[in-house]
């Protein structure tokens, strides 16, 4: 794991790194499969290989991890929320239409 010289804050603003970011993630999981939840050592070089020839980014293994289980956490709170019947999520706006006291009773189950 290289460690850069001083310690500074990943930024992922840009929403093409991100897209490059999974992309290369779902790539590197498809060929090379995980290490438990995550990718293997040599799936997370190669992310962070694209991540600085594509957008000229530099990243450490360990942002790369927690962006992965950050964004990893999100969609396992989204996915179920779009599944739910009655047409909440309007995939062309990408929107869940729900109304507060809806989101109050989800919350309160989940």
């Amino acid at each position: 794991m290289d460690q850069p010289s001083q310690n500074f804050r990943a930024n992922w603003k840009n929403l093409e790194v991100v897209k490059t970011f999974l992309q290369t993630c779902v790539q590197e999981v498809s060929i090379n499969g995980r290490l438990g939840a995550s990718l293997r050592p040599d799936s997370w070089n190669k992310v962070k290989k694209v991540l600085e020839e594509t957008h000229n980014v530099t990243f450490t293994q360990r942002q790369c991890k927690n962006h992965y289980d950050y964004l990893k956490e999100k969609y396992q709170v989204w996915l179920p929320i779009t599944q739910k019947t009655g047409n909440v999520y309007d995939p062309t706006t990408n929107n869940i239409n729900m109304k507060n006291i809806e989101w109050d009773e989800y919350i309160k189950v989940s």
